[in-house]
């Protein structure tokens, strides 16, 4: 059975499941167009610090996943935050510009949606486009 999302450090927290947040602005982007949201540092910095692993955002109109990141914008593979922007569900899609650190994939000239799943240690990820093609995959270990 499911149970009610609780909110980073309460008091019932299983230090062992993978942890996900989700909101509608970036705090990183490498998008021509909104490109990255420094008013989302304090949010990160707060998810960072009680050890979330996923964050899913939109906003840009287009698909990108980062790195394992601390708030600083800098790789931690440790404890970082591994980001996605996924904006590819319906209105144009947006140019990428040049892709700043951290960014390990970026596809933005395809509409499509990402099946995040969260396993009990671990999740595991897939970007297909419209028509089925999978134009990213991968998992990872989670850090709780």
């Amino acid at each position: 059975p499911g149970r009610a999302a609780e909110l980073p450090g309460s008091a019932h927290r299983d230090r062992h499941r993978c942890e996900l947040a989700f909101w509608h602005h970036p705090r990183w982007s490498s998008g021509s167009v909104h490109g990255s949201n420094p008013t989302m540092g304090p949010l990160w910095r707060v998810l960072f610090r009680h050890g979330v692993d996923v964050a899913l955002n939109g906003h840009d109109h287009l698909y990108e996943r980062f790195a394992l990141m601390n708030p600083r914008g800098e790789f931690a593979p440790r404890a970082g935050i591994r980001q996605f922007t996924v904006g590819t569900g319906g209105r144009g899609l947006y140019a990428a510009g040049p892709p700043i650190r951290g960014s390990q994939r970026v596809v933005d000239d395809r509409f499509g949606v990402v099946r995040m799943t969260l396993h009990p240690r671990g999740y595991s990820w897939r970007f297909v486009a419209v028509g089925g093609s999978v134009l990213d995959t991968g998992s990872r270990v989670c850090h709780g």
